[in-house]
């Protein structure tokens, strides 16, 4: 991976984990007002979004590497 995929790859990491963070709190308050069904879907977004992440790192290990052909490019 090149050095500018590096950043990309942890500057979407640490945004989506922020994302995750912020609906984890929306959660609680949400949840104190009554809206069940809210708070529910506010804390199961984080997990799908996490393992929408883990799965796009782990099928595309090297996608965009210098050392050989790239998933977009042939």
């Amino acid at each position: 991976m090149s050095s500018d995929g590096a950043v990309h790859t942890a500057a979407g990491m640490l945004g989506y984990l922020a994302l995750g963070a912020a609906l984890v709190v929306l959660a609680g308050s949400l949840a104190g007002r009554g809206h069940d069904g809210w708070a529910v879907a506010s804390r199961l977004v984080p997990g799908a979004v996490l393992a929408g992440f883990a799965a796009s790192a782990a099928l595309r290990p090297g996608f965009h590497s210098r050392s050989g052909p790239c998933a977009c490019c042939g």
